[in-house]
């Protein structure tokens, strides 16, 4: 799962970390956080790695500062020929 957080939020400020508590309290979870700055704006998405299944995108999108909530799937069983 990709929590994309709202631009120019500071990976230190309490909104952030209170994402990142609340991933981190998930057993079974590991967030991961990536920052990229372009022109205009800080990008800071935070990967939440494991078994997400049990998250809820929608509780994960009412937390402070989240923009947007991206589920990853996984494909398995098929191979590039």
């Amino acid at each position: 799962m990709i929590i994309v957080l709202r631009p120019d939020t500071e990976i230190e400020s309490a909104e952030a970390k209170a994402v990142l508590d609340f991933l981190a309290a998930r057993p079974g979870i590991i967030p991961q956080v990536h920052s990229v700055t372009g022109t205009g704006r800080v990008l800071t998405e935070i990967y939440a790695v494991g078994d997400t299944d049990l998250l809820d995108p929608q509780e994960v999108a009412s937390l402070p500062s989240v923009e947007r909530v991206v589920r990853v799937l996984a494909i398995i069983g098929l191979s590039a020929a």
